[in-house]
């Protein structure tokens, strides 16, 4: 007796009761499934939906070789690829294909010309520098140093210097109307260096009172300052406002240019409390963008997180 010898995939149960067995993804790949068995048999057999090796796989496309860059801007760089292309008479000629790479602060001009940027976070006598971005920061060791925040915005337009930003994080105040109520303020606290590309800098139990973090996270095209709240904070009746009062992340600057300002609102006034303006504050090349707040639960704890943005406006 001659046991059936089997080279296929199916997906049904199938009776054998012929010399040969065809499927339609056989007849697909133009590949014969054949089982030799004894007249007398009877028999059912159980086949995969996968293909054995027996099947003929297809061949695989050749890799495409490596992009080249051939050109460099502030915010850009344009990669191009070319491809020898074999034409009737046996000749081969070249395909050019290209894409460009769109990216906020990219590249720093240097005396070598344009190079990429690196947000990397370095320790300095002084405290902590980022220098190879279009714009630099100097972090000082404490943050409730005055000026504990020196930014060098980046070139302005015709190659003027870019201007200076200096200043530091007061504290947390309630607001209503012209009334202001501080409820925390800046303490003594040193920065660590943290992230994945080293470009993240955290200030551990920053505020007096309550438990607050402060991190700095540097980036190409922007530099922002959030504070993460651990605990909640006093509820404004408790220090003697209503509940219309707006909580202020208070930053004070005491070097900068005359900024551009707009002021507009994110939120009209409605059921009693006051519109919710912003105003967009713009330094050349520069801006500060608007304010973010942010809420999670994490191991039955509340997170709560502000942050502010200085982000670079590609012209």
């Amino acid at each position: 007796m001659h046991r059936p010898h089997l080279i296929g995939a199916f997906s049904s149960d199938t009776y054998l009761r012929g010399r040969a067995l065809h499927t339609k993804q056989a007849e697909r790949n133009r590949t014969r499934v054949s089982c030799d068995y004894s007249p007398f048999m009877n028999m059912k057999i159980h086949f995969s939906a996968i293909l054995l090796a027996a099947f003929v796989a297809p061949q695989a496309k050749a890799a495409l070789p490596e992009a080249t860059e051939v050109e460099r801007g502030p915010h850009h760089r344009l990669w191009q690829r070319s491809i020898d292309i074999a034409g009737p008479s046996g000749k081969t000629r070249k395909q050019y294909s290209s894409f460009v790479e769109l990216q906020t602060g990219l590249h720093r001009w240097t005396d070598q010309g344009w190079a990429v940027t690196d947000p990397r976070i370095e320790i300095f006598p002084d405290g902590a520098i980022v220098r190879n971005l279009q714009y630099s920061v100097i972090f000082s060791p404490s943050l409730a140093d005055g000026g504990s925040l020196d930014i060098l915005l980046p070139n302005g337009r015709d190659g003027q210097p870019g201007q200076r930003l200096r200043g530091h994080l007061l504290g947390l105040a309630y607001r209503e109307g012209n009334r202001f109520v501080f409820i925390s303020e800046v303490k003594e606290c040193a920065g660590v260096i943290g992230g994945a590309e080293q470009n993240e800098l955290t200030f551990a139990d920053a505020f007096s009172d309550f438990p607050i973090n402060v991190k700095y996270v540097v980036q190409r095209g922007k530099l922002s300052q959030s504070i993460i709240l651990q605990n909640r904070l006093p509820h404004p009746r408790e220090v003697g406002l209503s509940d219309a009062a707006e909580i202020l992340l208070m930053t004070e600057w005491i070097n900068f240019a005359a900024p551009q300002r707009q002021q507009r609102a994110l939120q009209e006034a409605k059921g009693g409390q006051h519109a919710l303006m912003d105003e967009q504050i713009e330094f050349g090349p520069m801006e500060f963008i608007a304010g973010k707040d942010l809420y999670r639960r994490a191991r039955d704890r509340d997170f709560h997180c502000g942050s502010q943005e200085l982000g670079g406006v590609a012209r």
